[in-house]
Order: structure tokens, then C-alpha cells, then sequence
């Protein structure tokens, strides 16, 4: 999904920018300037969005030091986190939300 919306921003860079090469008229100008500074915002939101759903895939694996300190820490069944707060599961209190 990534490739593809950055395929969509260059696209929109691209032509904003020859646009801007051979306006004629204002409104060509306030059209071909709107699609480079859409195409930059796109970008920026991409990004931005990116790094928070990466940094959210890394809060769900904060427990994953549990299982070097207590053995009896098991993965939930859902995913790949470790049930910390469970009353058998003796983690470490850094681990515990």
C-alpha cells in the first residue's frame, strides 16, 4: 500500500511541476501549485501514518522480555504479545502497562 500511494504523490509531483513549466493562465498556475502541494502533503501524512502504526507494532511487543525473566509467561492465544498481567505470570514491573 505504501509503494502505491508513493507512486500516486510522485505522480502528482511530477505533474504539478510540469504544469508549472507550461501554465499559460493563473488558474493553470493555482491548479499545477495545488498538485504539488497536495502530492507533499499526501507524503508527509504517508509518513507520518507509517511511523505511528510502526510504533504502535512495537508497544504491542513490549513483553516479549518477560519471557527471559519468567519462563511461565506464555503468548496469548490472539498474537505474539505475552499476557503480563495475568495473576501466573510473574514479569518484571517495566513490562506491565
Amino acid at each position: 500500500m505504501v509503494f502505491l500511494l508513493f507512486s500516486v504523490e510522485l505522480i502528482l509531483f511530477i505533474g504539478g511541476l510540469y504544469g508549472l513549466s507550461i501554465h499559460e493562465t493563473t488558474l493553470q498556475f493555482i491548479i499545477f501549485t495545488g498538485l504539488i502541494v497536495l502530492s507533499v502533503i499526501m507524503f508527509i501524512s504517508t509518513i507520518v501514518y507509517y511511523q505511528r502504526k510502526k510504533h504502535k507494532r512495537e508497544r504491542a511487543n513490549d513483553c516479549w522480555d518477560c519471557a527471559i525473566y519468567s519462563p511461565d509467561c506464555l503468548p496469548f492465544p490472539r498474537g505474539k504479545k505475552f499476557d503480563c498481567d495475568s495473576p501466573d505470570c510473574d514479569c518484571t514491573p517495566d513490562c506491565s502497562p
